[in-house]
């Protein structure tokens, strides 16, 4: 009986470890390409089960963008994007934090709204190079709530437009 107790204590010990003690979570929502298909006419797929956004394929080819502060792009560079629903039960965004390849957003630079004031989406447009192929996104929507982790992936076999083209 013993021995019963202790091998379920080390089975659930891992669950308890990854996902954290009564910590609160939302559903992973929809993921779909950006609004502006950023990236150019590229192939796009989500994958469910790993959170995985997959852009290209074999000679699809990531457009460049030059620098545009309206949107917040402060550098020139090839870009993909995705536009993630937002959690359906969450009234309040302003906490909500992001972290872009190593880049902490705050809410107002990812929440896309409606008319200024409603929340609508958020949005991510990523720098992507051939040494950049592959991104971590972790949201958390709301203080107080557990991260959720997304991957941007660029597939082999696509190429990146240079500013000279």
């Amino acid at each position: 009986m013993k021995r019963m107790k202790i091998f379920s204590l080390l089975l659930l010990l891992p669950l308890f470890m990854l996902g954290g003690c009564n910590q609160k979570t939302f559903t992973y929502q929809n993921v779909e390409r950006d609004v502006y298909n950023t990236g150019g006419n590229i192939s796009f797929e989500y994958d469910e089960i790993s959170h995985t956004a997959q852009f290209g394929g074999e000679n699809e080819v990531v457009q460049f963008y030059e620098k545009d502060i309206a949107k917040g792009w402060l550098n020139e560079g090839c870009r993909i994007g995705i536009k993630i629903n937002l959690p359906k039960d969450l009234k309040d965004y302003k906490s909500a934090t992001a972290v872009l390849g190593g880049e902490k957003l705050n809410a107002e630079d990812f929440i896309a709204k409606y008319n200024e004031d409603t929340p609508q989406y958020a949005i991510f447009q990523p720098l992507v190079n051939k040494e950049n192929k592959t991104i971590q996104l972790e949201i958390v929507w709301k203080e107080g709530y557990a991260k959720q982790i997304y991957y941007l992936v660029i597939k082999d076999g696509t190429l990146f437009m240079g500013n000279s083209i």
